[in-house]
């Protein structure tokens, strides 16, 4: 056997024992980049339900205003502004703990630093 069919044996087998590793190396990279996406979808969830509610919040506060400047709505329409606002204060001061809460979560669980940066702002 010469030098070069040994070679390219050495070739064929070192790539048959390397088709294994690489397919479960594919398969893990595939299982943490879902294990990923499955945390940003939990916090783009959060996240879009802080924004909501912050938006909800200044528009309601903004309403209150206007309704005492105007005294107007008044009655059963009043207390439910009110009602409301408080509601939605209540949910946000709850989404601002739960997000960095999540964020913690998700950071033990392995998603990477670069990911979870965004929602760190928020």
């Amino acid at each position: 056997m010469t030098r070069r069919h040994v070679l390219s044996a050495l070739v064929v087998v070192w790539a048959l024992m390397l088709a294994p590793m690489s397919a479960a190396f594919a398969q893990a990279q595939g299982s943490t980049e879902a294990h990923t996406a499955d945390w940003v979808a939990r916090l783009d969830t959060i996240s879009a339900k802080l924004a909501e509610t912050r938006a909800n919040v200044r528009q309601l506060t903004a309403d209150i205003g206007k309704m005492k400047r105007s005294n107007y709505p008044r009655g059963d329409a009043r207390i439910e502004l009110v009602e409301r606002h408080k509601e939605q204060t209540e949910l946000l001061a709850q989404l601002e703990l739960e997000l960095p809460e999540l964020v913690e979560r998700a950071r033990r669980n392995g998603v990477p630093a670069g990911v979870l940066q965004r929602y760190e702002a928020d």
